[in-house]
C-alpha cells in the first residue's frame, strides 16, 4: 500500500529522492518524465507498458524486468537493461553504473529516442497499420 511504501522510503532515508503523486494531469506527465534521469519497471507481468513507452519517447534510459512484451522496446546494452524478476541486486548495480557513467545515460537517451522515432510515431506507423486492416478486409470480404 502507499503507506507501506512511504513508511519503507522513510526508514530507508531516501525521502530526498522520492515524491509520491496520487494524480497528474495528461498535458503535465510528458514534462514530469523528461525530468528524470532513466526509467525503471519491476513488473512481472504487462502487455504494451504505455507507461514504458512514455519513458522511451521522453529519451530515458530504461531498466525493466525481462517482460516478453518489454523485449520489444528494450535493446540490451542500446537504450537499457533487461533484468530478471526479482534480482535487487542486479537492479541496483544498473541505476547505480548509469547514473555514474553520463556519457552512456546520453547515449542510451538518444537511443530511446531513435526507437520512439521508428517504433511509436504515429504519423508514420499510421500507414502500416492502415494497409494491415485494408489487407485483412479484403480477404475477409473475398471468403
Amino acid at each position: 500500500t502507499e503507506l507501506n511504501c512511504k513508511k519503507l522510503v522513510l526508514k530507508l532515508g531516501i525521502s530526498k529522492y522520492v515524491k509520491f503523486i496520487k494524480f497528474m494531469p495528461n498535458k503535465e506527465v510528458a514534462g514530469f518524465i523528461s525530468n528524470s534521469d532513466l526509467f525503471v519497471s519491476t513488473s512481472l507481468s504487462d502487455g504494451s507498458s504505455l507507461s514504458l513507452m512514455e519513458g522511451i519517447s521522453c529519451g530515458l534510459p530504461v531498466i525493466v524486468t525481462k517482460v516478453p512484451a518489454f523485449k520489444e522496446w528494450v535493446f540490451e546494452g542500446k537504450n537499457g537493461y533487461l533484468i530478471n524478476f526479482g534480482d535487487s541486486e542486479a537492479l541496483t548495480n544498473k541505476i547505480n553504473a548509469l547514473l555514474s557513467d553520463k556519457e552512456k545515460l546520453a547515449n542510451m537517451s538518444l537511443e530511446s529516442l531513435k526507437i520512439a522515432e521508428d517504433k511509436a510515431d504515429w504519423d508514420k506507423n499510421f500507414e502500416v497499420l492502415k494497409s494491415t486492416y485494408e489487407t485483412l478486409s479484403r480477404r475477409i470480404n473475398n471468403e
